[in-house]
């Protein structure tokens, strides 16, 4: 059987790398340590250096979430204000009210031909619209019209000018994000050298040990991660009924983007439950677009790559949509 070690691949196995050997350093009597001292002290610094950067990208990432909530508000009302505006407008001017003329509709740079509302239902649309009605109110007023009293351009420009705060604040957020998961992208292969560097000693120091599998039972109680070429790995959970849940990582698989993964509902109770499956930037995003529904009893094989799977992408979430507790099966085959 072709066994052979396996490193970690993913942000997730590396800091479970690095806390399993803390963990075991811990509990480990001085002379049955198998690290120098030097590996000790770079593994302390290494763990605080990735937590810190983990939890960090967590705080960028929700913080992220949170403004996409606070943004998606403040555009629908800024798309209902200006609409509401010209509507408005062309009900001024279909009562021939004093200083409301239909072909003013040019001075918003509106069709004067008709009274259709421009979409708005866009950032760009938004952004397109919401200058052009501001400035245009001005512009009509400073011509000799009558101003808008409900809505006023004034309650619009500042629904406008609170959206585009809200807006210059996600960019934030987002840069935020990005630049976490940069750090965290920039530091992992000096990691990744120092975890095979760690695991290498590891097996040094078993290797007076004659038989191969005590020697890799005794590397494993360190975190040193054993797999064998064409082996199925599979881990199991359950979801509570209407809520979302990380799946925990398939340790030694690499989450290629071809790489096949079965995902099983083994829910015993009820019919029809759905468990939902999509891989998101990280624990508690919201769900992609691209995912894989599950039913009750059903087992279904699909390619990560189906799944929207990228190498930014690496954490698989599981969705109960139904009102019964969800258990599953996910697994994947080495390669």
């Amino acid at each position: 059987m072709d066994i052979y070690r396996r490193l970690p691949n993913t942000d997730a196995q590396r800091i479970a790398s690095l806390n399993n050997a803390a963990t075991k350093l811990a509990v480990t009597p001085g002379p049955d340590v198998v690290l120098s001292p030097s590996t000790i002290s770079r593994l302390t610094n290494y763990r605080t250096q990735m937590q810190t950067a983990l939890d960090a990208r967590a705080a960028a990432l929700l913080g992220r979430v949170q403004q996409v909530g606070v943004i998606t508000l403040s555009r629908k009302i800024a798309e209902v204000w200006i609409g509401s505006f010209i509507r408005c407008f062309n009900e001024a001017c279909d009562r021939n009210e004093t200083g409301f003329d239909i072909k003013d509709r040019a001075a918003y740079q509106l069709d004067i031909s008709n009274r259709v509302t421009p979409a708005l239902n866009t950032d760009d649309l938004l952004a397109e619209w919401g200058p052009k009605i501001i400035n245009g109110e001005a512009a009509r007023v400073g011509a000799g019209g009558s101003p808008m009293q409900f809505p006023t351009i004034a309650n619009v420009s500042a629904k406008f000018t609170t959206w585009q705060a809200d807006k210059s604040q996600l960019i934030l957020k987002e840069t935020e994000a990005n630049n976490a998961q940069e750090a965290i992208s920039n530091n992992n292969p000096e990691i990744d050298l120092f975890i095979k560097r760690m695991w290498d000693e590891i097996d040094a120091g078993y290797s007076e040990d004659p038989d191969p599998g005590s020697r890799r039972d005794k590397a494993r109680a360190w975190g040193v991660v054993y797999v064998s070429r064409g082996q199925v790995i599979s881990v199991n959970g359950l979801i509570n009924p209407l809520a979302i849940g990380e799946v925990p990582a398939v340790e030694g698989v690499t989450p290629s983007p071809t790489l096949i993964g079965k995902f099983k509902n083994t829910t015993a109770v009820g019919s029809g439950v759905v468990l939902r499956f999509y891989f998101a930037p990280g624990p508690g995003m919201p769900p992609g677009p691209l995912f894989v529904d599950v039913n009750a009893g059903q087992e279904l094989e699909k390619e990560l790559q189906e799944l929207g799977y990228d190498e930014f992408n690496d954490t698989l979430l599981v969705q109960n949509l139904g009102p019964n507790a969800g258990a599953y099966t996910v697994s994947a085959r080495v390669e």
